[in-house]
């Protein structure tokens, strides 16, 4: 399982089929929470009760479910699309 606060942590974990949990300062972090259905919590509102927190991640750990194989893979369709697209638009 990764804890992490930067977008890229988390796309690179979730890529492999990691079990993701995030903890987000950042709207890029909140947005591919939303976008990957991916629990977390915002610093602004991370629990003062570090019992509540180990007792969440040990569950997530537990029972949480990584991306599936057919999301990861429209998503790496995604990524070339938008890769194709960059290279024309640079190149044209």
């Amino acid at each position: 399982m990764a804890i992490g606060m930067r977008p890229h942590s988390l796309i690179m974990a979730a890529s492999v089929g990691c079990r993701c949990f995030a903890l987000s300062y950042n709207p890029k972090v909140n947005r591919l929470m939303e976008d990957l259905e991916m629990p977390g919590w915002d610093l602004a509102s991370l629990p003062d009760d570090p019992n509540l927190i180990s007792l969440t991640w040990m569950e997530h750990y537990a029972n949480g479910d990584p991306l599936s194989p057919e999301k990861i893979k429209s998503l790496l369709y995604r990524a070339l699309m938008d890769r194709e697209l960059l290279k024309e638009a640079l190149t044209g």
